[in-house]
């Protein structure tokens, strides 16, 4: 688990947006975050992942 303090400025938009999205704060926080860290290359997109998986299993059914 972890813990995060974020900047009052950064908390209203993101708690505004969870009103809208019909999310819980917590839950936006998460999605932004991972929306950004996808952007910047360091998180994996779970699409490709499962993409990955299915292709080796055709290939090692096919060997």
């Amino acid at each position: 688990m972890y813990t995060c303090a974020y900047d009052d400025e950064l908390a209203e938009i993101v708690k505004k947006a969870a009103e809208r999205d019909d999310r819980s704060i917590k839950r936006q926080f998460t999605y932004y975050l991972k929306k950004v860290l996808r952007e910047e290359g360091l998180l994996e997109n779970p699409d490709n992942k499962k993409a990955d998986c299915t292709r080796q299993s055709n290939q090692s059914a096919s060997v």
